[in-house]
Formats: structure tokens, sequence, C-alpha cells
């Protein structure tokens, strides 16, 4: 239903039962993400690293953020999930697509769910539903991503 200010509510329950249930943490930052409210989607993905032991992810992305902006939050974010992957760890692309989604870069973020399906990414499976790329399902090459996975388009 897309009804953010709910899920929103129910993240901040779960955190006040659990204030290191590092999944309602990060689903926050996406939530707020796609609310567009940008200083809140940055603090979530901030208190995402910390929850997930990542400290110097958080203070490096904190650093960037009141240095550049948003954007150069977010590009801190994608730098380390590529690091990641050169050192032999499993990062999903359709994350990376998301953050450069929320940086604007519709042409970035389509090459990499491309990367993602073709290095096979288990999460290209909800593309169809998933609502992070809502703003780009009438883009053929979008579509086109969905039918080489098999999904409806």
């Amino acid at each position: 239903t897309r009804d953010y200010d709910r899920a929103i509510e129910s993240c901040n329950d779960a955190l006040a039962l659990d204030p290191g249930f590092i999944f309602a943490q990060a689903r926050l930052a996406q939530l707020y993400g796609l609310k567009g409210i940008r200083e809140q989607t940055v603090a979530h993905m901030i208190a995402s690293a910390v929850l997930s032991g990542k400290t110097e992810l958080a203070e490096k992305m904190e650093f960037a953020h009141s240095r550049g902006g948003f954007k150069a939050a977010i590009r801190v974010q994608v730098k380390a999930d590529e690091l990641s992957r050169k050192q032999g760890k499993w990062v999903s692309l359709t994350d990376d697509a998301w953050y450069i989604l929320l940086m604007g870069d519709e042409d970035r973020a389509l090459s990499s769910l491309d990367e993602a399906v073709q290095q096979r990414d288990p999460f290209v499976t909800a593309l169809a539903v998933d609502p992070r790329y809502d703003r780009m399902r009438s883009d053929p090459r979008f579509v086109n991503i969905l039918k080489r996975v098999g999904l409806p388009h």
C-alpha cells in the first residue's frame, strides 16, 4: 500500500523495544529515502552502520554529510560497498542501485541493476514490487531488466 508513515511508526515501535534492532534502523533509512526526507535517510544509514559494527563507515558518512551534504554521504556508502566487493565480500548491487537512485542518477542505477541481474543477485527477484524502484517502472530499460529476470512488468 506504500503507507510509509505507518511503516515508520512500526519501525520506531520496534526500536523502542530493541534499540539495537538493525533491520528496523535500516528500514527507516529506506522509508525516509522513499519519502525524500534526506536528513533522516542519512541519519538512519549512519545508525545502521554503527549497529552493524561499521563505525568507520558511519564516521566517514557523517563527515562527508557535514562537508558535502546528502549525496556526499551516499557516495561514501557506495564506495564502501565497492571496496567490500573488491575484497571478495558479497554486497547486493540492488542496494547500490537504490543509493545511486537516491543521488538522482537513474542511468547509473539501471547499470547497477543490470549488473545485479548478470551476477544473479538474489534480490533482483523483488524488483517488480520493491517500492525503491517505483519511479523507474515506466523506463523501458527497467522493463527490460524485469523481463530478463522473468518478472511481470
